[in-house]
């Protein structure tokens, strides 16, 4: 337990996918996985919608997610009571709600990154989205209280600020402001 220091890159992507539904009740799904670059964000974009049009026909993915840069803040130590005993289920639709507010305005948003273990690889989770001006104790209520899947092992999860959102038009390349 706690054996592991994580080495959080400086900088980092996060997408957005925008899911379109026939109901008309469209939302922004944010991915879990960070990307150091665009490559893989494209690949994993692609082959994301090609899988969605044999699953479930009925949405549409327009093939421009919006990325959002991250700039590394600080590390939060992890503790033991962590994973004692968490009281609150954290849903897919806590988490949604949680970074949708990071679409309005970025900028009063930081980002909680913890570590999942796949396999034999580390991967970079984009967990909960705190307001800047969170500090210690809120984030470690939040962590205390809350079953979320985290690599035990890890000695620390990160803080991450949001940069300058942009529309990824993987199909020509483009990145442009939004």
């Amino acid at each position: 337990m706690f054996s592991v220091n994580i080495d959080y890159p400086k900088q980092a992507y996060i997408t957005y996918l925008l899911i379109m539904r026939q109901d008309k009740k469209n939302f922004f799904l944010p991915l879990y996985d960070l990307y150091a670059d665009f490559e893989p964000i494209e690949q994993y974009v692609r082959n994301f919608i090609a899988e969605m049009k044999i699953k479930k026909p009925e949405i549409f993915i327009p093939p421009m997610p919006i990325v959002f840069p991250l700039s590394y803040s600080s590390n939060v130590r992890l503790k033991k009571e962590y994973w004692d005993k968490p009281t609150l289920e954290y849903t897919r639709a806590d988490r949604i709600n949680s970074f949708h507010k990071v679409l309005e305005s970025y900028q009063f948003y930081q980002l909680l990154v913890t570590t999942v273990v796949a396999g034999k690889s580390i991967s970079l989770q984009a967990s909960h989205c705190f307001r800047i001006t969170a500090q210690e104790p809120e984030i470690s209520l939040f962590l205390s209280m809350t079953f979320m899947s985290m690599d035990i092992r890890a000695k620390n999860a990160a803080l991450y600020r949001f940069g300058n959102p942009v529309r990824f038009e993987y199909e020509s390349g483009k990145k442009i402001r939004v």
